[in-house]
This record gives C-alpha cells, sequence and structure tokens, in this order.
C-alpha cells in the first residue's frame, strides 16, 4: 500500500476513470450536513490565501489490472461519498457558469470544469470520469449530460439541488468556489493488486461519519476479493434482489443477518448484535470456499431465505391467506421469523409438506403466541424459545437436509414437518409451555384483559377472523360497555342491583364488558340502552357485528350478561386459537 497527500483536482484529472464497485453502498451523503460541510470547507479554503492546503479525507483504490495504460481506471475502496459530492459541486458550478452566461477573471469557464468530469473522446460508460452503481450512475450521468434526469435517486438529486441554490442564493463568486476546490487536499492511499487486503482496510474506515451498516458488512466482505467481471455478475443475480427487498428498512436486514446466521449454525441463542458481522464472516470462511459453484450456491440460497423472510417480516408475499397469518404472528413478535424460514424452505422442498400444513403450522406458532400473551405475566423474549425450536425442529426431522436447492426433494423423514414442529413444542426442557385449553379459558374468563397488550389484538381477530369483509379497525379503540366511571348514572345503578360497586369492579376490565369502537367519546358514560340504539353510533349500527351480536340481543346489561358473553367470547377464542394437539 502506498499513501501520499495529493490536491483533489490532481487526482481526479490523473485517472481516467473512478469506478464504484457494485459492493459499496450507494451514495448517502446528506445534503443539509455532509454536503453542506463540504461547501464551507471550499469557501473556507478559498479564503486562506496564504495556506495552500484544506485537508478533506482520504481516497482508498486499487487499478483495474485488465484496463489499458491509455485509460486507468480506479476501484474506489474508501472515499465515494466525497468523491462523488466534489462531482456533484463540479456539475453544479458548471451548471451556474452556463445559466448566468459568467466569465470573470481567474474564474474557470465551463469547458475546464467537464475537463474534470467527461473524457472528451471516448464513448459509452467511459465518457464519464466516475462511474456510479445501480440507479446512482444513471441520474449522475444525465446531470453531466445536462438530460433530465430518468432514473431515481434522491441523495444524488439532493445533493445537486443544494450545491445550484448554494451557488445561486448566496451570489458565490465562481472564481473563489474553483479556487477553493483547488485547494482541497486529500491522501491517495492506493492498494496493491493481490498484495493488500482491502477489505480489512474498508472495515477499519469510516470517514465518511456514516457508520457502516451489517448490509454494507457483509457484501462488500462476499464480493470485494472477486475480480470485478465476477463481482458485478454475482450482484445482479442475486445480491441486487436481496437490496430491493431489505431497501429501506436496515433494521430487517440486520435481523434477517442475524436469523440466516442463526439458522446455518444452528445456534440455541440469538447472536448479539455486535457479533452479527464478525460471525458471519467466520461461518461463511468456513462454509464457502473461492470456487465459483460454491460462492454462487451459497448466494442462492441467501436469496432464497431473504425472500423468505421478507414474506414473513415484510409481508412481501401474493398470498393472502400466508400473509394474513404472517401480520398475525407479527403483531405479537417478529422472534418466529427463524422459524418461519425454515418452514419455508420445507414447504418449497418437501412432499407431502404442502399450503394447508404450512398454515396450519403458522396458525400453531400463532396459537402459542396468543396463549402466552394471555396466559403468562412475564414479558419474556422469545428469541432464544424460536431459535431452539428451530433447531430441535431440525433434529427431529433427522438433521438439517444434504443440500439447500430449493430444486431438490429433501430425502424422507419419519415425520412431517407439522408433526416435529408439534413435537418441538412438547419439548418442555426447552421452555416453550404452551398454555392449555383450561388455562386459556379460565384466564379469558376471570382475568384483566384491557391491562393487557394482546387485549385490542384479540377483540380485532373475535370480530374479522375468517371474515370474507374484514372491518378496518386503524381508528378504532377498545370500549368498555359497562362504563369505567366510578360515579356511574342512576340507569346503570339500578340495572347492576345494590352492589353494582362491586359487580362494576370485578367485570369492568373482563373480556365481556369490552368490545370495540369508533365512536369512544360520544358514547362515554350514557345508559345501556342508548348506546346500544344511538343512530349512527351505536352498537346496534356497528360495523362489529360480530364482536356485539350478544350485546344487542340483550335488554340489560348485568353481571349475568357479562358472564354469558365472557364464556361466549372464551369459547370463540379457544376455537380461533386451538390447543397444542396430544402427542
Amino acid at each position: 500500500m502506498t499513501a501520499g497527500d495529493t490536491p483533489f483536482i490532481t487526482l481526479i484529472k490523473a485517472v481516467s476513470q473512478f469506478v464504484i464497485p457494485v459492493f459499496q453502498r450507494d451514495y448517502s451523503w446528506k445534503a443539509n450536513e455532509h454536503c453542506a460541510q463540504l461547501w464551507r470547507d471550499v469557501l473556507r479554503a478559498s479564503s486562506r490565501r496564504s495556506e495552500r492546503k484544506h485537508f478533506v479525507g482520504a481516497i482508498v483504490g486499487i487499478d483495474d489490472e485488465d484496463s489499458p495504460r491509455s485509460f486507468v481506471r480506479y476501484f474506489v475502496v474508501d472515499g465515494q461519498q466525497r468523491l462523488t459530492t466534489v462531482m456533484l459541486l463540479l456539475t453544479a458550478l458548471r451548471d451556474h457558469i452556463l445559466r448566468t452566461k459568467w466569465t470573470g477573471v481567474n474564474g474557470p469557464t465551463s469547458e475546464q470544469i467537464e475537463d474534470f468530469l467527461l473524457n472528451r473522446h471516448e464513448r459509452g460508460d467511459k465518457r464519464y470520469r466516475l462511474l456510479l452503481r445501480n440507479r446512482d450512475r444513471e441520474v449522475l450521468n444525465d446531470l453531466i449530460d445536462e438530460n433530465p434526469r430518468r432514473g431515481k435517486a434522491p441523495t444524488i438529486d439532493r445533493a445537486y439541488d443544494f450545491f445550484v441554490r448554494a451557488i445561486g442564493e448566496e451570489d458565490a463568486d465562481p472564481a473563489q468556489i474553483w479556487d477553493g476546490i483547488h485547494r482541497l487536499e486529500i491522501v491517495d492511499t492506493k492498494l496493491r493488486p493481490n498484495v493488500d487486503d482491502p477489505q480489512l482496510i474498508y472495515e477499519s474506515l469510516n470517514s465518511t461519519g456514516l457508520d457502516l451498516g451489517k448490509s454494507d458488512l457483509i457484501r462488500n466482505f462476499i464480493l470485494m476479493g472477486l475480480r470485478e467481471p465476477k463481482q458485478t455478475d454475482l450482484y445482479r443475480k442475486y445480491w441486487s434482489e436481496i437490496e430491493t427487498l431489505f431497501r429501506d428498512r436496515i433494521k430487517a436486514f440486520d435481523d434477517f443477518a442475524r436469523d440466516y446466521l442463526d439458522l446455518k449454525a444452528e445456534r440455541k441463542e440469538p447472536t448479539r448484535q455486535n457479533r452479527i458481522y464478525p460471525d458471519f464472516r467466520e461461518l461463511w470462511r468456513d462454509t464457502v470456499k473461492d470456487e465459483e459453484d460454491e460462492l454462487d450456491a451459497a448466494l442462492a440460497d441467501m436469496v432464497r431465505h431473504a425472500r423468505h423472510y421478507a414474506a414473513f417480516r415484510l409481508g412481501k408475499d401474493d398470498n393472502p391467506k400466508r400473509r394474513e397469518r404472517y401480520e398475525c404472528i407479527r403483531s405479537r413478535s417478529t422472534a418466529p421469523a427463524i422459524t418461519v424460514m425454515e418452514l419455508l424452505r420445507y414447504w418449497e422442498s418437501v412432499d407431502g409438506f404442502g399450503e394447508s400444513e404450512l398454515i396450519e403450522s403458522l396458525s400453531l406458532i400463532e396459537s402459542f403466541l396468543v396463549r402466552r400473551a394471555v396466559c403468562r405475566p412475564d414479558s419474556r423474549s422469545y428469541g432464544k424459545v424460536f431459535a431452539e425450536l428451530t433447531v430441535a425442529l431440525r433434529t427431529i426431522l433427522n438433521g438439517p437436509p444434504a443440500t439447500d436447492d430449493a430444486s431438490e426433494t429433501m430425502s424422507a423423514s419419519p415425520s412431517s414437518p407439522l408433526e416435529a414442529l408439534r413435537a418441538a413444542f412438547r419439548l418442555r426442557p426447552l421452555g416453550y409451555d404452551f398454555p392449555s385449553d383450561d388455562e386459556f379459558r379460565r384466564t379469558l374468563q376471570e382475568a384483566n384483559l384491557y391491562s393487557k397488550r394482546v387485549c385490542r389484538f384479540l377483540l380485532e381477530r373475535l370480530q374479522n377472523h375468517d371474515n370474507k369483509e374484514p372491518v378496518n379497525t386503524s381508528r378504532c379503540s377498545i370500549e368498555h360497555i359497562l362504563p369505567q366511571n366510578p360515579r356511574l348514572g342512576p340507569e346503570w345503578r339500578e340495572m347492576l342491583g345494590d352492589d353494582w360497586q362491586d359487580v362494576q369492579d370485578r367485570w369492568l376490565h373482563r373480556l365481556g364488558n369490552l368490545t370495540l369502537t369508533a365512536h369512544n367519546s360520544p358514547l362515554g358514560d350514557r345508559p345501556f340502552q342508548e348506546k346500544k340504539e344511538r343512530k349512527r353510533i351505536g352498537f346496534v349500527e356497528s360495523s362489529f357485528g360480530r364482536l356485539n351480536r350478544f350485546v344487542i340481543d340483550r335488554e340489560i346489561w348485568d353481571e349475568d350478561a357479562m358472564q354469558q358473553r365472557t364464556n361466549e367470547l372464551a369459547e370463540s377464542a379457544i376455537s380461533i386459537w386451538g390447543p397444542l394437539p396430544v402427542d
């Protein structure tokens, strides 16, 4: 590795083309933060006539061994953010000069600036001194060519627009800007092909101030050491789909990377966040060699699991039945993602494990989560539970298959994935503790459901389960039929009897006294008949017909009515969230 100080503009002129490899992240500098800082650096540098240098960071790259001597291509390992930003500033300055027809002493012409943006005598992609990746490339090229912007790259657009405004609004002198750009100094760090390890250097650098995400680190680790044609091929065939699945969902990708790592390593406890990348790197090195066939197979496997994860976590599934099951599970916890990924792999590759068996497996997971939420006071994390459950599921099915290729059918096993999932839930030492019907029923009948986070979900599902015309509950809230106000009106006191206070205390927050409404405030503490029959907002005209059917048929709302409704709703809940079948 060689490194030395050099003017930024000199480096740009010395290289025919800077290439941002496919393993790099997209342009991500923020206009009002990072671009504004570079703008201040340029103005500050130009104001210091006696000081010839203004250091702005480093550019780390490696020469393309396959390029001819007459056309020097330079792959940028680190520094693409500041390099791209300087190019956008130069483009905005050129456009300002063209738009205002500016001419001045010691200032640049538009042609002089274009010498740093274009290789005038080249064609195609070779025309551009900077080739970005993906959608960024198209937008930057259009800006440089003065064409309407065809692509969508918001960060590129915002950065360019920032410089256009800054030059125009501040009435900046192009000669001053030009002088400031020439005073910017960088450390030009060149790596030696086949000698220096660009990945190790990349991991140690974070000079832009933007933390490297796990997707950046993992993508770069997989692709960086390859020659450019293979990088591009693998990126386009596999990694680009992963990026599309998790675009703007950084947390979801991080969770996927952790679950994928834990699934492949068969870990019984989730990997800590700060260990995801180093542990992934270690697993990949141990299991994937440098042979091209192995790289293709490993990335194809990762893409399949990414599709499965995105189907569950992000709802990216065209099947409405599966999508509904995913949504119901996610509303309780995203921890089952690791188990769902494994079930979807079986669904794609195991004979006899079809759509109905998959749906039943997902429903079993939902039942476990709902019954636990109702019956258990603890708020334990489910990460360890579902990591252990997945390992147990594989073990019961005689270990992992010989291949993860979904095109091949797994060999027959002593039990189906559905039966294996049931058996895994029965392994009490693992602590799954699936509440029984009796415990579920008793808690639904006697507990303060209103205080539980699962309460609203229960009421929504009791209304919409298997309903071909489900009610939109997004604007609704939980309504107490018997009001919460301890100073009940005379109609309520008479209806409840002499011990009305005890009845209110005992039944107020139980399941039988709860429903959903979009008119919580207007209904308030009104008498029962008025809450039931009030035009447009009462229970009779409510869209929650299933939930309110029993209420509508009652003339009085007393302890007996609340007891009967509680029992009915409890039985409905047991039928929706079924028990763990006995062995």
